[in-house]
């Protein structure tokens, strides 16, 4: 009988990483690829800010071989030591698991575009009201 488990070629849309979460299957290619996308992540927060792994990991209290294999791909860390990390680097937790190149959030993207389009739009209007 196979397995009602599609193997999603490393997809990672919210969508299909939901669908990952709820099988409950560890050896999918898109949750292989997530743990290495969150692992580039948290390798790229920790270098950017000049911080050694041991340093880290007295800072959010994880023993420095679980660390070290987040930042490989091998683990995929918990929701607790996400949230940690989020605060410790000041970034969103959609940052790390790479729904966003934002930093700050998927929803700082938003809110910018839409301060670019009131932006525009009073600019239109001031342009507008000078003839």
């Amino acid at each position: 009988m196979k397995d009602n488990l599609t193997y999603e070629k490393g997809d990672l849309s919210p969508k299909t990483i939901a669908k990952v979460y709820n099988t409950g299957k560890e050896n999918s290619i898109a949750q292989k690829k997530r743990n290495i996308v969150i692992g580039d992540r948290l390798k790229l927060l920790r270098t950017q800010k000049k911080i050694m792994q041991k340093d880290l990991c007295d800072e959010i209290n994880v023993v420095i071989t679980t660390y070290a294999g987040y930042e490989n791909g091998k683990h995929e860390p918990p929701s607790e030591i996400l949230v940690r990390l989020a605060d410790f680097y000041n970034v969103s937790l959609d940052y790390i698991v790479g729904r966003t190149d934002n930093p700050k959030g998927i929803f700082a993207e938003e809110e910018n575009k839409d301060l670019s389009e009131r932006v525009a739009q009073l600019e239109k209007l001031f342009k507008e009201s000078q003839k």
